[in-house]
């Protein structure tokens, strides 16, 4: 039915994870990393060794963190739950309180484009507020999002 959502138990619509492969590639390997310099601490005993393991670590972290996140429609409640990572604290907007879709070129200091991002914007209580929902995505993957979520809005 739509490529860029599944649907959940409780009639909600998730959006998929964007650059999974290259988030467990990244990721993999500074863990890898991290494990070598941490095999090295223990067999030389280099206290700079040690830093530079928990350093990859909370980098490896980080990356796993970040691809954790989380956007939900409910089209019979008409609204959008999501979550920063690790699916707690859900923020919670009205289909009403939508401003709008930003897609936008991330673009490096020499001024290239490097990715593209795909941005939602929310009024609410009289503050705006805008949550990324994809990066480093293609134009064509952007466009489709938004178009699935606006279908999704009109169920």
């Amino acid at each position: 039915m739509y490529s860029n959502f599944t649907k959940t138990t409780d009639g909600g619509y998730a959006l998929k994870k964007q650059g999974l492969v290259s988030v467990v590639i990244i990721g993999g390997a500074l863990m890898a990393l991290a494990i070598l310099c941490l095999k090295i601490y223990l067999t030389t005993q280099q206290g700079n060794m040690l830093f530079f393991a928990g350093l990859l670590l909370a980098c490896c972290l980080l990356i796993f963190w970040r691809n954790t996140k989380q956007f939900i429609v409910y089209p019979p409640q008409q609204i959008f739950k999501y979550s920063k990572g690790v699916g707690t604290s859900f923020q919670v907007f009205r289909f009403n309180e939508l401003d709008g879709a930003t897609q936008e070129n991330i673009k490096n200091m020499y001024g290239l484009t490097t990715g593209n991002s795909l941005k939602l914007g929310f009024e609410q209580n009289g503050k705006y507020k805008e949550i990324l929902l994809g990066q480093n995505i293609s134009a064509k993957k952007m466009r489709s999002i938004n178009e699935e979520i606006v279908q999704i809005m009109n169920m």
